[in-house]
């Protein structure tokens, strides 16, 4: 099975091109799931980040097996990049991949902890301080994420020869 070519006009599959453009609104989300803790809301800040975990735990697997049928995985979708065999190439995968391995392992880490910790329904404890801490590393982290995911796009799919 192959999945089509994508709709911003480059090489990228279908499910590339989602991502790319669904990345400012997982941030989009992220900023509201925020307000909402901040807002005391807090069983929304639960709902909204759980799904929003959810969802990006589906996407993150397609991804993972769009990238392995493609054969030589990801090196296979930077071929048309003027900077294919180069060592750009895999400098921002690498820089992407610390991003978005933290941030998958941050993210766990914390729902995981959080519904552990936490009252259902939840309302401030004992670990709201290292949650908040916490949050914001995670937040920080996931738009780093977004930001090099969208700078190997550019290489891969934009810099072309």
């Amino acid at each position: 099975m192959t999945i089509p070519r994508g709709f911003l006009g480059t090489e990228a599959d279908l499910l590339i091109d989602i991502i790319i453009v669904a990345l400012p609104v997982v941030l989009g989300v992220m900023v509201l799931a925020i307000r909402e803790a901040k807002q005391k809301r807090w069983s929304r800040h639960k709902a909204i980040q759980i799904t929003l975990a959810s969802v990006l735990a589906v996407v993150i697997t397609a991804l993972e097996i769009d990238l392995r049928m493609m054969g030589d995985g990801v090196m296979a979708i930077s071929e048309q990049s003027r900077f294919a065999g180069t060592g750009i190439v895999r400098w921002t995968l690498n820089v992407h991949l610390v991003f978005s391995t933290s941030t998958a392992i941050l993210w766990i880490w914390l729902i995981v902890m959080s519904l552990k910790r936490f009252e259902n329904p939840p309302r401030p404890g004992a670990f709201s301080e290292r949650h908040r801490f916490w949050g914001r590393i995670a937040a920080i982290d996931m738009a780093l994420t977004a930001i090099t995911g969208l700078i190997f796009y550019g290489v891969c799919f934009l810099a072309v020869n």
